[in-house]
């Protein structure tokens, strides 16, 4: 992060938001990346920008379609809300991250179908660790 702010009248490119669009935000590719999806899957995301920065777009590709079933999961097709964020800490607590799913009100944790997904999308990546 220093190294950044000391170039920050250089012509670096950074990014942020990166978790979504990984493979086509990092093809340009950004010197660094700020990911708030990366607490959830920091190998993945480590690994994808790895992969972009090499060139190697079959891996790049590889890792999206890992990552977006995870992503779909978390933002849906929106924007983050406190809806995505009360997802993502669901998922974190089911793949054995996070101690507590815990949300504050009125945001609520998701449920039925819903929760269902998560668990269906974690199980398929090989990360489901709890189930409620």
């Amino acid at each position: 992060m220093g190294d950044m702010c000391a170039r920050s009248s250089d012509a670096s490119r950074s990014t942020t938001g990166w978790g979504r669009y990984s493979r086509k935000s990092a093809s340009w590719p950004p010197d660094g990346a700020l990911v708030g999806f990366g607490s959830f899957i920091p190998e993945l995301i480590v690994d994808l920008y790895a992969a972009v920065v090499a060139g190697d777009l079959k891996t790049a590709m590889a890792l999206q379609a890992r990552i977006n079933p995870l992503k779909d999961v978390v933002y849906g097709g929106g924007e983050p809300t406190g809806d995505a964020h009360a997802r993502m800490k669901m998922a974190m607590y089911l793949a054995g991250i996070l101690k507590s799913p815990a949300v504050q009100p009125p945001t609520r944790l998701p449920s039925g179908a819903e929760l269902k997904a998560i668990e269906d999308a974690l199980r398929a990546a090989g990360m489901l660790k709890r189930t409620t």
